[in-house]
């Protein structure tokens, strides 16, 4: 990542840490300049002490460890880099994950799309095949009709099925004259029977 990929925030950030960083380092300083004078001076405070207190100042000679010098404080640095880019980068991660999330709700949007197409497809060739069936019965019907229209014309011409067949066989002869089978041969002539 480049110094230009860095965000407002993370140069502001980079700036504000190395400016506490200086004055924490400052203030540092001194408080072991502060120590160190108290440290330097706890016999002569020692001694006034008791002299304030109104006792002989060789007691301090005898075993005192002096002014109680009192402890600093810890100062804190940062380092100013540490965090730079951690914005920009979660910004970035942010942005990723929202157009992650809006892609997905458009594939999901056109999966609904895609499966309503597919449910209106299904109906029509539900449909498609509800008036084939009919067709077919249909059929079935008008060829069941036909059938059963033939069977009745040929038992109102007294047509006897067998000899139809075989016009030329002593059958048809037994059963026509031959006036009507010539006539019948004419007739299946046209019609192209067999």
């Amino acid at each position: 990542m480049g110094f230009f990929d860095l965000g407002l925030g993370d140069v502001v950030d980079y700036y504000s840490a190395k400016d506490t960083n200086r004055k924490n380092k400052k203030l540092a300083r001194e408080d072991r300049a502060w120590k160190e004078e108290m440290s330097n001076t706890a016999h002569q405070r020692e001694v006034a002490d008791l002299r304030a207190a109104g006792l002989n100042p060789i007691l301090s000679a005898t075993g005192g460890a002096g002014a109680s010098t009192p402890g600093g404080s810890m100062t804190r640095m940062d380092a100013p880099a540490k965090d730079l880019g951690n914005k920009s980068r979660m910004a970035s991660i942010q942005k990723a994950t929202e157009s992650n999330i809006n892609k997905d709700t458009e594939l999901k949007d056109e999966n609904k799309i895609l499966a309503g197409s597919q449910i209106e497809n299904n109906a029509v060739i539900n449909q498609n095949l509800r008036k084939q069936g009919q067709l077919i019965d249909a059929q079935v019907l008008d060829t069941t009709n036909s059938a059963k229209v033939r069977a009745n014309q040929n038992e109102l011409l007294g047509i006897d099925v067998n000899a139809w067949k075989n016009l030329d066989s002593a059958e048809a002869l037994k059963t026509y004259s031959p006036q009507i089978i010539n006539t019948l041969k004419l007739i299946k002539s046209l019609f192209g029977g067999k």
